[in-house]
């Protein structure tokens, strides 16, 4: 039964438009999701899963450096009430007003 649904809804989106949809009152809402705007001065981090982490058990974290320098990060740690992640060790510096994607393992939830 899953294997039906998964095939209906790939032949679904390959026939249609990927940039924008019309709803039934002629209204075109657009698919394409709108750039996060970072506040200067400040670290975020935001969690997020693509298709291929899915297979791996694995969410990336999306560190943005909102600040004028230079950041070392040494590791990454996705704590949440139920769930937290083990540490992944790292050594990259995030430079002023970049992003990085950090692979993330899943952990159980409590």
């Amino acid at each position: 039964m899953r294997f039906a649904l998964i095939a209906v809804a790939l032949s679904l989106t390959a026939c249609s438009d990927s940039s924008s949809s019309t709803d039934s009152t002629g209204s075109i809402a657009s698919t394409v999701e709108p750039e996060i705007l970072i506040p200067p001065g400040i670290l975020a981090a935001m969690p997020f899963q693509n298709r291929l982490d899915v297979a791996e058990d694995i969410f990336q974290m999306k560190l943005y450096n909102g600040t004028d320098e230079a950041l070392p990060v040494v590791g990454v740690q996705f704590v949440w009430e139920g769930m937290t992640t083990p540490v992944s060790d790292r050594a990259n510096m995030l430079i002023a007003g970049d992003r990085l994607d950090y692979p993330v393992s899943l952990a159980p939830a409590l």
